[in-house]
């Protein structure tokens, strides 16, 4: 009988296997320190806001806690329109209201949870698909650092982007970990469908940008799924959610598309505007990555039969593509486009081209160290910091303008008091710069205590009127309070 010698392993090999296990956790916390220090740096901007229109009507308590929680779920349960199904992050701004009160830091803090969230969860998905912690953290950063990151921070009505942004990014997790985990058995399929129940109705109740959900619940048994019992298996959980889902959006959609605003922009226009947003160099860098992944797919179809982890990291990333086109549609038509709403289509769009250049990396023969390995590495490196560099150099000033504005607003707003206080009886406006953009922001409010309760110096009459921002003086009957290009007081008339 041939007697077969087990090789000894070389000396050190058995410690520095065991080492590397002992370190394996160091790519992602470095990973995620650097995705804390980038939200660490854009809470130093914008973390002290003071609140602005719209944000500032939804904090007021204007019903107690409990009566509110009540609403809500009954305008869920309901399919009740809630300006255009954004139940949940109104509820939250709320929330924020009863907490705070008028602490401006307390309640950025508040409404900051859901980016943080969001950006901790988008990593997760990432190292769940299978993505190195240093693409995961590439795909965060370019999330954070990007024209419509700025455009949510800057604002706090964003409340419903910043919470499509988290219900997005819980759904891609949830759905994936479905079609890993779930069981045949009456207990397995039960808490499944009711947890994602839950899950896809709440997000459905964010915005519409999180209606994308949607197609990827239907989709996730067929390239989700690795074989026919877990497609079987996800198709039976996500069934329920699916058709409750279907509903929701087809009742809002029913409401939201009779709305102007919704639907009445070109969609010429708006996609070039859009896609400039999202992307640094607008439709022709988009077109330009566009062929580089379909290139990169193309390979991977042609390697297939080499390269298994491949063509598995290609189908995730097909199932995020399907969120990425849907999300650049939902805006389409919007009246009025801005940069906020590539929020969420951003985040899954930068998923989706990571996975699919992962996809393509992985097809690359694995013998020696070949230089277009490096090369591959190389080039998404670049890419990345060109994404970052040119979001940095030349597409925030506008809304890093609103921090510097809120700085000395602040410091202003004892000065608006005391005007305030000296005429209890006025209505009051106020003129603004008309060069500066976004000053009405600062001041418009439907009722007027919204802003003069952060005083101290609301007046009865504030309960009866709104403040609106002009460029001049001359109401009738109106005090009007004149702001500088700093947001400062400089008279009244």
């Amino acid at each position: 009988m041939a007697v077969v010698q087990q090789a000894e392993p070389a000396p050190g090999a058995a410690a520095g296997a065991e080492g590397g296990r002992r370190w394996r956790w160091l790519p992602d916390a470095v990973g995620l320190l650097v995705v804390a220090g980038i939200l660490l740096a854009l809470w130093l901007e914008f973390g002290s806001l003071f609140p602005q229109v719209e944000f500032n009507e939804w904090i007021v308590p204007r019903v107690p806690l409990s009566t509110e929680i009540g609403e809500r779920l009954s305008d869920v349960l309901t399919f009740a329109n809630v300006y255009h199904t954004r139940t949940i992050p109104l509820f939250w701004s709320s929330v924020a209201g009863h907490a705070c009160g008028t602490n401006v830091s307390c309640l950025n803090a508040v409404v900051y949870v859901p980016v943080v969230l969001a950006s901790v969860g988008l990593f997760a998905v990432a190292r769940v698909f299978r993505l190195p912690a240093s693409v995961a953290t590439a795909v965060v950063a370019v999330f954070l650092v990007s024209e419509p990151s700025y455009a949510v921070l800057s604002w706090q009505a964003t409340q419903h982007d910043r919470w499509a942004a988290l219900a997005t990014v819980a759904c891609l997790l949830a759905f994936f970990l479905a079609a890993r985990y779930v069981r045949r058995t009456w207990w397995s399929l039960l808490g499944w469908t009711v947890g994602l129940t839950i899950l896809g109705l709440a997000a459905m109740n964010t915005k519409e940008a999180a209606w994308i959900v949607l197609p990827l619940a239907v989709t996730t048994p067929l390239l989700v799924a690795r074989d026919r019992r877990q497609a079987v298996n996800t198709a039976l959980v996500l069934a329920i959610p699916v058709i409750v889902m279907a509903i929701d959006a087809i009742t809002q959609y029913v409401i939201a598309n009779r709305d102007t605003h919704v639907n009445g922009g070109s969609i010429g226009d708006n996609l070039r505007a859009l896609t400039t947003y999202a992307v640094p160099g607008g439709l022709a860098v988009a077109a330009v990555l566009l062929v580089l992944c379909a290139a990169a797919a193309g390979y991977v179809v042609h390697e297939r039969r080499r390269a298994p982890d491949a063509v598995w990291t290609l189908r995730l990333a097909a199932w995020v593509w399907i969120a990425v086109a849907i999300g650049w549609v939902i805006p389409i038509r919007t009246q009025i486009a801005s940069a906020f709403y590539m929020y969420v289509p951003l985040a899954t769009a930068a998923l989706a081209v990571a996975l699919t250049l992962r996809a393509g990396f992985l097809a690359l023969p694995r013998r020696g160290r070949a230089p277009y390995r490096y090369a591959a590495t190389a080039g998404a490196a670049g890419l990345c910091a060109w994404f970052l560099v040119g979001v940095l150099s030349n597409r925030i000033d506008t809304y890093t303008q609103v921090a510097s504005l809120n700085t000395t607003f602040r410091q202003g707003l004892p000065r608006i008091g005391q005007i305030r206080a000296q005429h209890p009886n006025a209505h009051i406006a106020f003129a603004t710069p008309s060069d500066i953009p976004n000053t009405y922001r600062f001041v418009n409010t439907n009722f007027a205590t919204d802003l003069f309760r952060f005083t101290g110096d609301q007046q009865p009459v504030d309960q009866l009127y709104g403040t609106v921002a002009g460029t001049a003086c001359g109401t009738p009957g109106t005090l009007v309070i004149k702001l500088d290009e700093r947001m400062q007081p400089s008279g009244t008339c």
